[in-house]
């Protein structure tokens, strides 16, 4: 008989965690239990974009990430660029293409604004000069490092999916951010096996070409780590956390009233 393979290598790819801190800071807990009882030479934490809005406290989450290099010293931190996370950067670098939208009630921008001390409803052309003088600057130096993929050779981490029938190395910026029907309804051939979040489910979604860990963590229902070991892409399991806390997007509207993803394949 073969001896089994040890996998010398693990990853734990955490879905969006869209500034819920206290089941953030829970998973890592977990992932760090996981950690001391089943060590590995090699392993990296990758979270799938979409750090901040809609949740309780996004600048308390940021600073988590950015605290996780001294709590694991050992261990590879990479913090994929969401949509929402390029909404702010463009925002603090002045570009108000997507303010709109970044402030809408659904969109969970106005929790930000409010977790870094500024008035959620200040004008726009003092919005740019706030948010940047209001973000420490660990934290804008982490927003303007957070890669759009990561590739280790045998998968691709990336916030929204990719292109099929594109070399990863000609994937454009927008695809990486926002595609949607013309990756998840794909069911051919990818260049890696693709490990993504953007389209929330309400448990993790596994297909021969991809794994989905977002599962609704901005809209009150779980946050989910896939952990991905060395041996095989197809070799997952998973840490998840209930949302307990009401996210503050429903201090701003009724929670009815907040657009559905579960009602579309098509979320925001």
């Amino acid at each position: 008989m073969k001896n089994a393979l040890i996998a010398t290598t693990r990853t734990y790819a955490i879905g969006d965690p869209h500034g819920m801190c206290y089941e953030f800071e829970s998973l890592i807990n977990m992932i760090e239990d996981d950690l001391g009882k089943n060590p590995v030479p090699q392993a990296k934490i990758v979270v799938m974009g979409d750090i901040i809005d809609r949740g309780n406290d996004s600048a308390g989450l940021v600073q988590t990430i950015v605290d996780l290099p001294k709590r694991f010293p050992s261990v590879e931190i990479i913090a994929i660029l969401g949509n929402h996370d390029r909404h702010l950067l463009q925002i603090a670098d002045g570009n108000l293409k997507y303010l709109t939208d970044w402030r809408s009630d659904d969109a969970g921008g106005k929790c930000t604004l409010r977790d870094y001390g500024v008035d959620p409803n200040i004008a726009s052309n003092k919005i740019s000069e706030a948010l940047t003088q209001a973000l420490p600057a660990e934290h804008l130096v982490m927003f303007r490092n957070m890669p759009l993929l990561f590739d280790d050779g045998k998968t691709v981490f990336t916030h929204a999916g990719i292109r099929p029938g594109v070399a990863i190395s000609n994937q454009l910026e927008e695809d990486l951010l926002f595609i949607r029907a013309d990756f998840l309804e794909y069911t051919g051939t990818l260049p890696r096996f693709v490990v993504h979040g953007h389209s929330p489910r309400r448990d993790p979604e596994i297909r021969p070409n991809r794994l989905n860990v977002d599962t609704g963590s901005g809209y009150g229902l779980t946050l989910t780590c896939g952990v991905l070991s060395g041996t095989s892409s197809t070799d997952i399991k998973f840490l998840s956390v209930p949302i307990t806390r009401m996210p503050c997007t429903w201090k701003d509207i009724p929670r009815y009233e907040i657009f559905n993803p579960f009602d579309s394949e098509h979320a925001a």
